[in-house]
């Protein structure tokens, strides 16, 4: 009986520990999960961030780009401000990575996104990190292409 409750109470600290090291996206509003490995085509993670404001909420905190201000309402459909988009991440040259969406319309119907800064979680002391640019939709795959991203143990970005 002895054995059976020792055997228990470590399986139930073992369980504890493992879910306190994984990462749930709907823990944090800038999250990517791994959907697929390193792959010839790359690494794919489901992405979740919000991204702009209504126009409402902007106040003094619009996007700064360049040394112009913009409103950025919602990029995401409708009034959706943490659009979810699949991506994947592909290397580029000396540590950086570039990221292309997967399906045409999940972030947005409009020809153009503008992606603010963003660290996103991908596990424990995991960050991808993409810089804020101004991307177009390519016209004959419909895609969108970030550049520049990164990997780090900790947050680039503030995420605001």
């Amino acid at each position: 009986m002895k054995k059976i409750t020792f055997l228990i109470a470590i399986a139930i600290v073992l369980v504890g520990c493992n879910e306190k090291d994984s990462i749930s996206m709907d823990q944090y509003d800038h999250a990517a999960t791994l959907v697929a490995g390193d792959s010839k085509a790359g690494t794919t993670y489901q992405v979740v961030s919000k991204v702009g404001h209504l126009a409402k909420d902007c106040g003094n905190s619009c996007v700064k780009v360049g040394d112009d201000y913009f409103h950025i309402d919602c990029m995401g459909h409708g009034y959706i401000c943490e659009p979810r988009t699949t991506i994947i991440v592909n290397p580029l040259r000396n540590g950086y990575y570039e990221a292309t969406t997967v399906d045409e319309y999940d972030l947005t119907v409009e020809d153009f996104y503008l992606m603010p800064d963003r660290s996103l979680i991908i596990s424990k002391n995991n960050w991808l990190n993409i810089p804020e640019q101004l991307v177009f939709r390519d016209s004959v795959s419909g895609q969108f292409t970030f550049t520049g991203l990164y990997y780090s143990g900790q947050p680039a970005y503030s995420n605001q």
